[in-house]
């Protein structure tokens, strides 16, 4: 927890600008988006999600969505740490249980193979180093076709066999936190 305290000090910025919205800032997060991140996930926990334990870090769109696609797609890994930042923040602001274990949404092998890297595993292994805790690749997915191309209610369909875990089955008081790079429609989770 202490390396939390440190990087979270560390971080107060470097850059000069907010980082959602790029806005000038003496803060990692300028004052009107700490207020519209705190109310967007006011509002989630009482929303009637079939996902009762879901956090994530904000909406997808504006700078947020420009700034994860850099990542994704040109490997802009200078990004990682606000990401890890954000998603810290908001599960520690609704969770005050720290996981035992994190487990990264795993890519389809073709898929991996020719982006390079997972960003969820990316993701995860910041996360990791905040917090200190393990992280299990025994999640794994087959290739399937892209959900970026599907329409909502097809993705679940899609995806449905597609994983299996390979690992040992823990006891059921394993706190397990599934980290993925972006939230639409649940069928992941």
């Amino acid at each position: 927890m202490a390396n939390l305290v440190k990087w979270l000090e560390d971080l107060g910025d470097s850059s000069g600008r907010c980082f959602l919205c790029e806005r000038p800032s003496r803060c990692f997060l300028c004052f009107p988006c700490t207020g519209f991140l705190n109310r967007y996930q006011e509002l989630r926990g009482s929303s009637n999600w079939k996902h009762h334990s879901l956090y994530f870090a904000a909406p997808y769109g504006g700078e947020y969505k420009v700034k994860l696609r850099a990542l994704k797609f040109k490997k802009a890994t200078h990004f990682l740490q606000g990401f890890a930042y954000l998603m810290v923040r908001s599960f520690l602001s609704h969770q005050p249980k720290i996981p035992d274990l994190l487990v990264p949404v795993p890519m389809g092998k073709v898929k991996e193979r020719q982006r390079g890297f997972n960003q969820s595993e990316l993701l995860a292994r910041e996360i990791s180093g905040l917090l200190g805790l393990p992280i299990s690749r025994e999640l794994h997915k087959k290739d399937t076709r892209p959900l970026s191309l599907a329409r909502g209610q097809d993705r679940e369909g899609i995806l449905k066999g597609s994983m299996n875990w390979s690992g040992i089955a823990g006891d059921c008081s394993t706190h397990i936190l599934l980290v993925d790079d972006v939230f639409t429609t649940g069928a992941t989770m």
